[in-house]
């Protein structure tokens, strides 16, 4: 991303990209790759499923990592996911593992099968209770922005949730602390994608962050993202 030049003794800032995830807390390294699995075999025990796994691209999936899996035939396809599931465990040794998560169906015996499991590249978390986040430009273009540009941003707790949290996105005309305001905030405590807001009522913003105020319960393993 090009860098915010914002005075000369003030370290340059990244700025929004139109389309691209920003991330504020947390982060995401996009030059990794996803994993790639072949089910050998699964079964179900108590609503967990058990997936048997052989790697054949990438690295061993971790708990909390989601996976999606497809083409699996036992218990009539019940394995299988488009939306991805959340990993209650993971093990490998080398190439050759298991991960389990949470599936209600009908019990089943470890039965050979066949199929394709995928873990995409996982976002990282920053464990955190109150946090100021990494700030971002904000596009500027020689015609001003326009009423259909907006900017959204959304926060999650990818672990156990907060008691209680209070989280803003702020916004600033020069990159000083004490210069940020609060343009919108949310206390959800299981996350949430906030309503996009028209850039073009944000007058004098030039600078965006994510801020938690406030949290109990933490620290808590935490993502937010501002998108453009």
């Amino acid at each position: 991303m090009p860098a915010y030049l914002n005075g000369p003794f003030n370290p340059p800032v990244t700025t929004l990209l139109r389309g691209r995830v920003a991330y504020s807390i947390g982060g995401f390294d996009d030059l990794g790759g996803q994993t790639k699995m072949l089910v050998t075999a699964d079964a179900i025990a108590s609503n967990v499923a058990t997936l048997y796994l052989t790697i054949i691209e990438g690295d061993a999936p971790a708990t909390g990592d989601t996976i999606y899996v497809q083409a699996t035939a036992n218990s009539s396809g019940a394995f299988n996911t488009s939306t991805g599931v959340v990993l209650t465990g993971a093990t490998f040794t080398g190439t050759v593992g298991t991960v389990t998560f949470a599936l209600t169906a009908s019990d089943q015996a470890k039965t050979a099968d066949v199929g394709i499991a995928v873990a995409p590249e996982p976002e990282t978390t920053e464990s955190v209770s109150t946090t100021t986040g990494k700030q971002f430009g904000m596009p500027q273009t020689s015609s001003g922005r326009s009423a259909g540009d907006v900017i959204s941003w959304s926060y999650q707790f990818p672990g156990s949730a907060p008691g209680s949290v209070a989280i803003a996105l702020q916004g600033a005309d020069v990159d000083v602390d004490s210069q940020y305001t609060t343009i919108d905030s949310g206390t959800s405590t299981t996350g949430e994608t906030r309503p996009p807001l028209s850039t073009s009522g944000l007058t004098g913003v030039n600078f965006l962050r994510v801020k938690i105020t406030a949290m109990t319960g933490g620290p808590v393993a935490t993502v937010a993202k501002i998108t453009c």
